[in-house]
């Protein structure tokens, strides 16, 4: 699975709204300057950094690195003075993740 269609899966399939435009749009915006609230450019930006994608078409690690590359920002949600909306975000953006890798692996056993 690559970058780009991740951000679509869960832009899809969830509640959240992800994408800003397509996902080079969005991954390119994510790199810029990032507002306070903005918990999807967040995200994005910390799993291209920490997973050290160089555009939205990079293939992605299996599921437990991409999902332990958002492990620093969901603790920084954790703190007591943290916004409890960036918590919920993570925790669905997280289980968003989830959801795509297992459709993916769904569709690879051609159910």
């Amino acid at each position: 699975m690559t970058f780009a269609e991740l951000l679509s899966h869960i832009d899809q399939h969830t509640d959240l709204t992800i994408l800003a435009g397509s996902p080079a749009e969005t991954l390119a915006a994510a790199r810029g300057e990032i507002p306070e609230g903005d918990y999807a450019a967040e995200a994005v930006r910390a799993l291209a950094e920490r997973l050290e994608l160089a555009d939205a078409e990079a293939v992605l690690p299996e599921r437990t690195s991409v999902i332990n590359a958002l492990g620093q920002t969901r603790l920084k949600y954790f703190a007591d003075d943290a916004p409890v909306e960036g918590l919920r975000f993570v925790e669905k953006f997280i289980a968003g993740i989830d959801a795509a890798y297992n459709d993916e692996a769904l569709r690879e056993q051609g159910k």
